[in-house]
């Protein structure tokens, strides 16, 4: 749609150079508040769930979600409002 609305947009995705697969490293601490993690700890790896063709719904199953969400989602059952922690740790790493 950039093209169309005549916008000077800039699409980068960043993939493993040599093989074309996905990025498997937490090195990158600005990419920590987007990386989803399984919070179902009964579901086989997403590595098994694709070499066995079970991987379509393996997200939900596997309770995938970002560890923002995963405390923002603990802290609602608390009866606590998370807005604040949501904004707060999109600029947080892992180690904060």
């Amino acid at each position: 749609q950039a093209d169309v609305c005549n916008s000077p947009l800039v699409i980068v995705a960043r993939t493993d150079a040599e093989a074309a697969t996905m990025i498997d490293s937490n090195i990158d601490p600005i990419d920590h508040p987007h990386i989803k993690g399984a919070t179902n700890p009964g579901v086989e790896p997403l590595y098994e769930a694709i070499k066995n063709s079970t991987d379509k719904d393996w997200e939900e199953r596997a309770g995938c979600m970002t560890f923002p969400d995963a405390v923002a989602k603990v802290l609602k059952a608390k009866g606590t409002d998370p807005t604040k922690w949501l904004k707060d740790s999109l600029k947080m790493g892992l180690p904060e």
